[in-house]
């Protein structure tokens, strides 16, 4: 469909008086500055997060202004029906055509066109909208017309760069605790007296309006409706993140033997006030910003990772290797999602694995530029309340500046397990097995694995039930546990040996041939 078929489609109204629907008064506030920005002869930007209400507004000032509201069909129509190459244009013939018939031009949603713009997907003229953008600013003013984009805040600086000195800004307010009452109470007629609104504001400080209206959805029929039910739902049905909890070995905290003092500081510093905030709302608790969980590989900073993605849920977003992408614009959008939906979310935790790896990758160049922003962001972020916690086995592999000034508050350091934590983790693992190979000796098996960590004790007991099994499908008489045992322990030294040899290879610290090896 042409642009000239979509404009002859587009609705156009003039005022009315019916009655609409009652704004919350985060909708009344931004209402009443886009009336008073959205003059003629102006371009105004009307910025805030997904599902807050950005076209219900657009809708109301249609009805108080007349005009033509664009929507994200009408875009797409547009550029579905011109050349894949000449997006700008589509766009630009659509927007121009719907401003020179109508006094009032609104259009929803802009940010998809701006993410495929700034993505840089391929698309060889994407400079091109800041001259589409431009002209039509000065269409709007020539012509004493007004233009109102509405588009998500998470693209706010890639659109308005092209528009500096052309146009104003009225941005969406975070929704308060009047406005949650005010949704919530539309949704579910009288809430009973002992429903906590405040302690749903606390625990999720930036919902929108879309996300109380679907939790509302799904209690709507309930008869016992309590604030505890309410937050199940947002926990277990709305608030979503980028890990499928499905996929994650689930782990708890109390699975973490040896960690006890981490799980402890994690459990004051992080969880509490992220789970506590209205509890200990006279003590202005914050979780903090910065993590740094730093140790030798296998000691449990993964599994920590595991444990808090179970109990936090739609609250734990994950930055690891599979984040490297092509082209690598794509790996910064995808940051950039991740830490716009953690504050969404928030109080929440992003939680980057291996980021003393992830740092060295030259894919990455710039991460850790982009991560300070963030992380000094978050600062001033009245609600964000989120936590970036980061692993690393070589703290030195990571940015010196990351590391100061404040923005890693807590240090904790995973060790390798002690003897009573390395009997916990045998145990943990030789539960399930038959009776008689429950049967070992401790101070021996002390003995034996000195230096191991926890994935080395996992590998261990996988190993000693390999083994026995192959003895028992040969015919041979199964020998003791502790035989088992001790092979298996031989075999995981080995490797350990093997991979430590590795490691002074790459780093240049030894030969892979050594001269007497190759017979000089």
């Amino acid at each position: 469909m042409s642009s000239q078929e979509v404009i002859s489609k587009l609705p156009r109204v003039g005022k009315v008086s019916t009655a609409a629907p009652a704004l919350i008064p985060a909708q009344q506030s931004a209402y009443q500055d886009l009336v008073e920005a959205a003059r003629p002869g102006s371009v105004t930007y009307l910025v805030g997060d997904v599902g807050i209400g950005k076209t219900t507004l657009l809708r109301r000032l249609q009805e108080e202004l007349g005009g033509a509201l664009i929507t994200s069909e009408d875009l797409l129509k547009a550029i579905a029906g011109g050349h894949p190459q000449a997006i700008d244009e589509s766009v630009f013939g659509l927007l121009d055509g719907a401003l020179r018939h109508n006094q009032t031009v609104l259009v929803d949603d802009i940010d998809i066109i701006t993410y495929a713009n700034s993505a840089e997907l391929s698309y060889p003229r994407a400079h091109l909208f800041g001259l589409a953008f431009t002209a039509l600013a000065e269409t709007a003013r020539s012509s004493n017309r007004r233009l109102v984009f509405a588009l998500d805040s998470q693209y706010e600086d890639r659109l308005a760069k092209r528009m500096i000195g052309r146009a104003q800004t009225v941005t969406f307010p975070h929704l308060g605790v009047t406005d949650y009452s005010a949704v919530l109470s539309g949704a579910l007629g009288d809430l009973p007296t002992d429903f906590r609104v405040e302690k749903i504001f606390t625990s999720s400080s930036r919902l929108s309006i879309y996300q109380l209206l679907s939790t509302c959805e799904y209690l709507r029929d309930q008869l016992d409706l309590s604030t505890e039910g309410f937050l199940e739902v947002l926990q277990t049905k709305i608030l979503t993140s980028n890990v499928e909890l499905f996929e994650v070995a689930d782990v708890k905290f109390s699975d973490l033997k040896g960690l006890d003092a981490v799980v402890e500081s994690l459990e004051i510093n992080v969880v509490l006030p992220m789970e506590n905030l209205e509890r200990f709302s006279d003590l202005d608790l914050r979780p903090k910003r910065g993590v740094l969980l730093y140790g030798p590989p296998g000691t449990g900073k993964t599994s920590i990772g595991r444990a808090l993605a179970h109990r936090l849920r739609g609250k734990f977003f994950m930055i690891d290797g599979t984040f490297i992408t092509e082209p690598p614009a794509l790996f910064f959008n995808r940051i950039r999602e991740v830490f716009s939906n953690a504050k969404q979310n928030s109080p929440s935790v992003i939680f980057i694995d291996d980021a003393d790896v992830l740092f060295r990758t030259d894919h990455v160049y710039g991460l850790n530029r982009f991560l300070l922003t963030q992380l000094d962001g978050l600062e001033s972020e009245t609600a964000g309340n989120v936590t970036v916690m980061m692993t690393a086995m070589q703290i030195g592999h990571l940015p010196v500046a990351l590391l100061r000034s404040g923005r890693v508050e807590l240090w904790l350091e995973t060790k390798l397990p002690d003897a009573e934590a390395r009997r916990a983790i045998l145990a943990k693992h030789i539960a399930g097995l038959p009776a008689e190979m429950r049967t070992y000796d401790l101070e021996e098996l002390d003995e034996i694995t000195k230096g191991f960590n926890g994935a080395d004790m996992k590998r261990l007991v996988e190993d000693t039930k390999a083994l026995f099994a192959y003895d028992t499908n040969t015919g041979k008489n199964p020998s003791a546990i502790m035989f088992y045992l001790k092979t298996s322990a031989e075999i995981v030294r080995k490797n350990k040996q093997s991979l430590a040899r590795a490691e002074r290879i790459i780093a240049g610290k030894e030969s892979e041939y050594p001269m007497d090896e190759c017979g000089w």
